[in-house]
Order: C-alpha cells, then sequence, then structure tokens
C-alpha cells in the first residue's frame, strides 16, 4: 500500500528532507526506537490512537480545502504518520525478544492495516485528491513540485487498486478480505521464528 510506504528515513513532497517525529516532547523518558510512548509495550496502542486523531484532523482539513498542491502534501503528510506507526510496528513484531511487546506491536500493525484500507475506501478523500491532482500545470520546472504530483499520482492509484470506487457492500467485503489477508501474513511470518505456533482459522469462503 502507498500509505504505508513512508519509512523513517523518506523525504516528503511537503518538506524535502528527512521526516522525523515522536508525538511528544524531548522531556519525556526515551522509549523503543525513540518514542517516549513505548516505554512498555501498551505504549504502541498509545502510538497508534495519536496518530489516528492526527490523520483524522488532517483529514478534517483535507475536506475543506481548495484544489491544490497542498491537498497532495497533507495527504504525503499523512502517508508519513502511517508509515512512522507501521514501521516501528513491523520492526518490533519481527525482532524484540519480549512476547508482550510482540504481540502489542502485531495488534498495533493489524490495527493500522484496517485503518489504512478504511483510508483507500473514503471517496471524498479521493475526490479531493483527483480534484488536486488535476490542477498540476502542464510545464513544470521545479522538480519539488513535480515530485509532490508524482506522489499524488501514486496515491491515487494506491486508492483506486483499494477498491474506492467500489458500492458500499462491495467495500466492506474488499475490506474484509484485505484484513484477514492481513492476518494470515502476520501470523505466518511469527510462526516462522516463534517456538509456538499461532493458529489461525482461514476459509476459502473468506477470501472468495
Amino acid at each position: 500500500s502507498a500509505w504505508i510506504t513512508g519509512t523513517l528515513t523518506r523525504p516528503t513532497a511537503a518538506e524535502g528532507h528527512t521526516h522525523l517525529r515522536t508525538f511528544s516532547t524531548a522531556s519525556k523518558p526515551t522509549g523503543l526506537y525513540g518514542y517516549p510512548e513505548l516505554t512498555e509495550p501498551k505504549g504502541f496502542r498509545i502510538l497508534f490512537a495519536q496518530a489516528k486523531a492526527e490523520i483524522e484532523a488532517s483529514i478534517r482539513d483535507i475536506y475543506t480545502m481548495p484544489p491544490s498542491v497542498e491537498v497532495i502534501r497533507a495527504m504525503d503528510e499523512i502517508s508519513n504518520t502511517i508509515g512512522l506507526v507501521g514501521d516501528a510496528a513491523e520492526l518490533c513484531r519481527n525482532t524484540h525478544s519480549d512476547p508482550e511487546f510482540v504481540m502489542e506491536a502485531s495488534v498495533a500493525h493489524s490495527d493500522l492495516f484496517s485503518y489504512v484500507s478504511q483510508l483507500n475506501a473514503d471517496r471524498a478523500l479521493y475526490d479531493a485528491l483527483l480534484r488536486a491532482i488535476k490542477t498540476k500545470p502542464a510545464h513544470i520546472d521545479d522538480e519539488e513540485l513535480e515530485e509532490a504530483y508524482r506522489v499524488g499520482e501514486s496515491l491515487l492509484l494506491d486508492m483506486e487498486l483499494g477498491g474506492v470506487h467500489l458500492n458500499d457492500e462491495d467495500k466492506t467485503l474488499a475490506t474484509g478480505i484485505l484484513d484477514t489477508t492481513s492476518m494470515a501474513e502476520m501470523n505466518f511470518g511469527q510462526n516462522l521464528t516463534s517456538k509456538r505456533f499461532n493458529y489461525f482459522s482461514l476459509s476459502r469462503k473468506r477470501l472468495q
């Protein structure tokens, strides 16, 4: 998913430099990967909740913004926010020695994937992005501006692949399939390295 390709070192179209954020102040104790929230396993719940609240605020702003490249930049910031939490959860669930940290990271990763599926199905968000992309000038001399529009086109394609054009019933079905697939992949990955198998019931009907 293009929404979740943001990494701890990927420059954003909005800023053109490394985007690092901790969601909190430097006066707090430093936790896992530099996040003050991750001094304990349940901190992943806080991290996800903070990211979701920030994203929801950005989306409300996007709904009211006039069509321009600023809409794309705002959505690129959302992508980076998703990437920061997703990277931390992915790394922890695959490498941490504490089973509780692994469990909480896995839940956060699953919740984030489900939330991304919802974003991909948001027609109003898609329409705002499409209108913004249509403002692209015929000729662009500014490399940063060109990059911003490329990011927008990538996000637009990702939403289309996520089924934003489907009716409500089919969107729900598609989202359920994606969530089921994500859960199966997560359990498979954990079982490759865990001494204790995580069993996951998966029927053909759930993927049809």
